[in-house]
């Protein structure tokens, strides 16, 4: 199973390979990028889903409710 991406300003393999819990590597060779230096905004990686993925998608839900608490980004 796969989690969907899509690429935003200023994202690196790197950033996204940490913020997944995976490796520059296997997303590259998920989505057949030859050059990691090639991103495109708006492209659209699959992320192999594992243990740490899962993490991830929890820490990820928590944050949205925090937004929810305070919908102005005000500390």
């Amino acid at each position: 199973r796969f989690l969907d991406h899509t690429v935003r300003r200023g994202e690196t393999l790197s950033h996204i390979a940490q913020r997944y819990g995976t490796s520059i590597r296997l997303i590259q060779e998920t989505n057949g990028i030859r050059r990691p230096d090639r991103l495109s905004i708006g492209q659209r990686l699959r992320i192999p889903r594992g243990a740490v993925t899962a993490r991830v998608a929890a820490s990820t839900s928590s944050s949205a409710r925090t937004a929810r608490r305070d919908p102005w980004g005000s500390p």
